[in-house]
């Protein structure tokens, strides 16, 4: 593809084609440089090295440097700015009041009950002798996990998908594909909004994490517990949901990758780590220059957005040898998949844990035939919407 940075882009985001396989134009980007400007302060970084620096060093911010432009709640201006758009020292005392909920050993107390949950939900769908993987297992599974975490009842998380769907479809690089309306957008928020705060407001055991996280040493208010609550509630299982779902397709689409994970030795944390590397969830992030830098030679002025092509940066041939291929022994480098530095996922651990106990589980099955498979138009949040299933 002969193109200038400026189509590659525009291709990313105009063109279904590229959507459904992008990885043909990150190669041609990372061909063109690591590090690539589209002109009026926009840059894009598809190379590894110079993506991680974006995402881990601190002269790249979430805030713009002048502050002038600082992102606010787009549901209610009365809400405060969620604890992804921000920087230190507000980006850390925000995550502090919730970072301890999803460390490792919180999240292997949870491995059983995790388990036990995937199990079920994958003997469903085998009784039934298949069925939509995502609606049947993806998606229920992270929901269930994130709603009794939030003290959500389980029927309510499920039914909070739809309006999350739409706030996640807000984030998309290019619009055409599945528009949001301003005034659909606000629906949604205001009703994922209020009713964390109504949650909030009538919790009175202050058993849950949502109660706590108002009482510890550094406590949130009512407003702020609502939006954490909400950024807790989506990435909880939107993410996890897709990476469950490209799982599943690569498995029952190529014969090379169904042949390793059913293997006797196949090590489930290494498979799961290159279903990541191959398929990141989140395909992009971006920061802003805190001030005149250089990344990977290339002069990046104060105040210019770098868009992060993390999809692009997993099969960085510098860094992953025969990067395209599925090589659960690799060990390379780590994927960039859950983002890196002060906001590396928070519940990076938490999505590894569920994804491998259904990795488990269909291990046990054997491999489910593909019936069917319908992706999501985004790109920023790469998954499935449908994925029906024989097993």
């Amino acid at each position: 593809m002969d193109a200038t940075p400026m189509q590659l882009l525009e291709a990313l985001a105009n063109d279904p084609v590229v959507r459904e396989d992008p990885y043909p134009l990150y190669r041609n980007a990372r061909a063109m440089g690591e590090v690539l400007s589209l002109g009026n302060g926009f840059f894009v970084a598809s190379g590894y090295r110079a993506a991680e620096t974006v995402l881990r060093s601190p002269k790249f911010q979430k805030v713009p440097p002048d502050g002038a432009t600082r992102r606010r709640s787009v549901f209610d201006p009365d809400y405060p700015t969620s604890m992804l758009f921000l920087d230190p020292p507000e980006h850390s005392r925000l995550r502090r009041a919730v970072a301890g909920y999803f460390v490792p050993s919180q999240v292997s107390a949870m491995l059983t009950a995790i388990g036990d949950c995937a199990k079920d939900l994958v003997g469903s769908l085998v009784a039934k002798g298949g069925g939509d993987f995502v609606e049947e297992v993806s998606a229920k599974l992270p929901i269930r996990v994130i709603s009794s975490m939030l003290g959500v009842p389980s029927k309510e998380g499920e039914a909070l998908r739809a309006s999350v769907a739409i706030v996640a479809r807000s984030l998309d690089l290019g619009s055409e594909f599945d528009p949001v309306s301003s005034s659909e957008l606000a629906v949604a928020g205001a009703e994922l909004l209020g009713y964390f705060s109504d949650l909030i407001a009538q919790d009175s055991s202050g058993a849950t994490m949502l109660a706590r996280m108002q009482h510890g040493s550094d406590p949130l208010s009512a407003k702020e517990s609502a939006v954490m609550a909400l950024l807790l509630f989506m990435a909880g299982f939107e993410t996890t949901a897709n990476l469950i779902s490209s799982m599943i397709f690569m498995i029952s689409t190529d014969d090379g990758i169904a042949a390793q994970v059913n293997a006797r030795e196949a090590d489930i944390p290494a498979l799961v780590e290159e279903f990541l590397r191959l398929e990141a969830p989140v395909q992009l992030d971006g920061r802003v220059a805190g001030g005149d830098l250089d990344l990977a030679g290339v002069r990046v002025p104060r105040g210019s957005f770098v868009m992060t092509l993390i999809g692009a940066a997993n099969r960085d041939a510098e860094i992953f040898a025969n990067p395209d291929q599925f090589l659960p022994s690799r060990r390379d480098a780590t994927v960039l998949s859950f983002g890196a530095g002060i906001h590396h996922c928070l519940g990076a651990a938490l999505a590894r844990a569920e994804a491998r106990a259904v990795l488990s589980c269909v291990r046990e099955l054997g491999r489910p035939r593909l019936v069917s498979a319908r992706r999501k138009p985004s790109l920023t949040l790469r998954g499935f919407e449908s994925l029906v299933v024989e097993v």
